[in-house]
């Protein structure tokens, strides 16, 4: 038996459909029938070629907001190396070292700017007339925590070599370097 409360739930769901149908009829003229038909989808050939194509294909996703703020529905296959390259910066050019500041410590600390091709007699001399000595002194230099006593040119060139990479790495212009002078 059946009550009005169940007859208008039961016609609900065909109203609603009714409201939000394509087709153009009026509420009142659709049947309950054609409400209730179901459309079937013919099975048969697919219009996407083999999935292995669809696997080995590249997508690139795209930004909405780039697209005016609506999100595109294409997507398409791309060369992945091309994209990216557009896509980044351009490289930046390592700075070239030219200089390189040489903290040296005495009875007091002062910088002493040198050029990556100084010769070592220019490079005591320069340190000589900075602190004002007239005596004898050794330049030492700390390598992984050890006090190492630069000596001859390829000492200093070595010293210069490390402190040129060290700055390439941080992008800097300048190299550094830090020694200390032991009167003897």
């Amino acid at each position: 038996m059946m009550t009005d409360l169940d007859e208008e739930q039961d016609a609900y769901p065909d109203d609603l459909y009714d409201m939000y149908s394509s087709s153009r009829r009026s509420q009142g003229q659709r049947s309950r029938s054609q409400a209730n038909r179901v459309t079937y989808i013919e099975e048969g050939e697919d219009d996407y070629p083999d999935d292995d194509v669809l696997d080995d294909a590249e997508f690139e996703m795209l930004n909405a907001r780039r697209s005016g703020g609506r999100p595109s529905a294409q997507c398409s296959p791309v060369d992945n190396r091309a994209s990216s390259r557009s896509r980044r910066p351009p490289p930046q050019e390592q700075p070239q070292v030219r200089k390189i500041r040489v903290k040296v410590h005495a009875d007091d600390t002062r910088y002493v700017m040198v050029g990556t091709a100084i010769e070592f007699r220019d490079f005591v001399d320069q340190i000589r007339i900075k602190f004002g000595l007239r005596t004898n002194f050794k330049v030492k230099i700390k390598d992984e925590g050890d006090m190492i006593t630069m000596s001859d040119q390829d000492d200093l060139d070595m010293a210069v070599q490390a402190s040129k990479a060290a700055a390439k790495r941080s992008r800097e212009e300048m190299g550094k370097m830090e020694v200390w002078v032991q009167v003897v």
